[in-house]
């Protein structure tokens, strides 16, 4: 037994084992609680509840999710919390991950409740399901890479960070700009329209927050792969000309005056515009 393994807290084995946030593991049984009789989860309904409780149905219940073929967890918990003593952070927080078909990958590009942690598998975070484990379990277990690369690792982490702080978008907004984007783009999808293939570089939209009631003048950031060389840029920007003008003829110019696309590389935006704007989701759940 090495020194490390019995001088240094729980969280400094596992980071040297190499757990970190993007970090995979098998999909463990865990618990719900949820109010008998009302299960709200796809999940939940189809496990029968078997336990008795309370005549008034108040009592909340527990039972145990299986893990199911083919998912797994991803660690979402930051890598400095995984660090700390168990004393201070006895739990690591993980994610379930799923695979995909063609659209649901390309829905989980731009999407605040999944994200396309490896495209090339695919591997498909969905943060609706959080589970904790604590450090001790993970020390038995081996991580898997999750991050598909450094750049996915990257916008992981500020994912992430936007799904926890993100502010709601006044609803007369989305209405007037985001939905009839997103239909429009749903239909080219459904036709397999060859405008559509640009959006796959597409890594997220950002825009201003709105101060005003409507009618709206909006500037949408769409945030590119970082990984794309030149001439998939060049390819990318020549090709996305005639994917927003569809966008911006979906949106009624009575509502919305006057709308513009401003592609750039996620490493290319300076970090004090990125922070300013807020991420418009363009998944099918949104």
């Amino acid at each position: 037994m090495d020194s490390l393994s019995t001088s240094a807290n729980i969280g400094d084995r596992l980071i040297a084992a190499g757990w970190k946030q993007g970090s995979i593991l098998p999909a463990l049984s865990h618990v719900v609680l949820l109010k008998p009789g009302e299960p709200a989860s796809p999940t939940s309904r189809q496990v029968p509840v078997t336990t008795n409780f309370a005549a008034d149905g108040a009592t909340p219940h527990q039972i145990a999710i299986k893990p199911q073929h083919g998912k797994r967890f991803v660690v979402i918990s930051q890598t400095c919390d995984i660090a700390r003593d168990e004393s201070v952070e006895p739990f690591v927080d993980v994610a379930l991950v799923t695979g995909g078909n063609e659209r649901r990958t390309a829905e989980a590009r731009t999407s605040v409740r999944y994200f396309l942690l490896d495209e090339r598998k695919p591997l498909i975070v969905d943060v609706r399901y959080l589970v904790q484990v604590e450090k001790p379990l993970l020390l038995s277990m081996t991580p898997e890479q999750g991050p598909q690369d450094a750049s996915f690792e990257r916008r992981f982490r500020y994912w992430l960070g936007d799904r926890r702080s993100r502010p709601a978008f006044p609803k007369a907004f989305i209405e007037a700009v985001r939905d009839p984007m997103r239909r429009r783009l749903a239909e080219l999808r459904e036709a397999r329209d060859s405008r559509i293939a640009v959006w796959k570089n597409v890594v997220e939209v950002r825009t201003a927050m709105p101060t005003e009631q409507g009618p709206y003048s909006v500037e949408l950031v769409v945030v590119l792969d970082a990984t794309m060389d030149e001439g998939l840029e060049r390819a990318f920007k020549d090709g996305a000309h005639a994917l927003f003008g569809e966008l911006a003829q979906a949106v009624n110019s009575e509502h919305v005056p006057r709308i513009a696309f401003v592609p750039l590389l996620f490493n290319e935006i300076p970090a004090d515009q990125y922070l300013v704007l807020e991420p418009l989701e363009f998944g099918a759940d949104a």
